[in-house]
């Protein structure tokens, strides 16, 4: 019993940071926008669509977490979002960029580096919370 809870409260952290995260990157958008601008990939009209699409993403992923429909399936997409997140990560730092990398919007300023670490943390919160 005291293990299912555990698994229950880690998978809730899980999705409150996805749920936090997009929110705070929905209050700044405009910035956050532009942060997908300045690497040059997309048109600004691009870009603000990319935004838009990974804060619905992010959402949608941290209410399926919370909703615990398909714990597994909502467990190996929230690896696969954190794995890309953290390969992206690992270029921005590798390029030497130790800008904000806006994970949390406007209201938590985090380098790659330090971003990739709470992204540790949060895979293995997910791995945790995995099984049965």
């Amino acid at each position: 019993m005291r293990h299912r809870t555990l698994k229950i409260i880690l998978r809730e952290i899980l999705a409150l940071s996805f749920i936090l995260s997009a929110a705070a990157k929905l209050v700044g958008a405009d910035s956050f926008e532009l942060y997908i601008f300045s690497f040059e990939l997309f048109s600004l009209g691009a870009s603000f669509i990319f935004a838009r699409l990974v804060i619905c993403m992010e959402l949608i992923l941290g209410l399926w977490l919370m909703l615990n429909t398909h714990p597994k399936a909502s467990a190996i997409s929230a690896l696969s979002v954190l794995g890309g997140f953290s390969v992206f990560l690992m270029v921005l730092m590798l390029s030497g960029n130790r800008d904000s990398c806006h994970c949390f919007g406007e209201f938590v300023d985090l380098s790659p580096g330090q971003s990739l670490i709470k992204n540790g943390v949060i895979i293995a919160l997910t791995l945790a919370s995995m099984g049965e």
